[in-house]
């Protein structure tokens, strides 16, 4: 699998770029955000990764946005970093999917360890979606060959070419 991209909203710049500077020195790809607006505009919904986002921000918040993205089926795994976080906000963005609430001021240790099972986890979800697609759903006979992709299942039984 791909390197995954980090994203990071959050509108306090200096947090930001402290951020995007540790997990760089970490050898993550990294693409930093100031507002949800913004990240809604200019992200790559197909570049896989996670999401570090801010609860509380002007214009869209952390929350807001994560109901929307739900909307859009945006598949990307949200880790939750706050300052003014509750139990029941953490509880409730973790019910909307959210994989994990980073209370701040950020411990960069936990931080990073929150970021690596988020991308283990990705990286286990990519291997059984691949698995099944290779072994389990479609048969041998059924796969695609390079320069011969069968346009309907009874165009490539009637050619002879599965």
């Amino acid at each position: 699998m791909d390197q995954l991209l980090i994203r990071i909203i959050d509108d306090d710049v200096e947090l930001n770029n402290s951020l995007k500077f540790l997990l760089t020195a970490e050898g993550w790809d990294v693409a930093s955000y100031t507002n949800a607006r913004d990240f809604l505009v200019n992200d790559s919904p197909s570049v896989a990764g996670c999401l570090l986002l801010d609860v509380r921000m002007p214009g869209m918040s952390g929350l807001e946005l994560q109901k929307e993205m739900n909307e859009q089926l945006y598949q990307l795994p949200v880790v939750f970093i706050s300052g003014h976080g509750t139990m029941e906000m953490a509880v409730g963005a973790m019910k909307d999917g959210a994989v994990d609430f980073i209370a701040k001021p950020i411990d960069p240790t936990e931080l990073v360890e929150a970021i690596k099972r988020d991308q283990q986890a990705e990286d286990q979800k990519y291997r059984v979606r691949r698995h099944c697609f290779f072994e389990g759903t479609i048969s041998n006979s059924d796969r695609p060959r390079k320069g011969n992709l069968p346009l309907s299942r009874e165009k490539s039984s009637e050619s002879g070419s599965g």
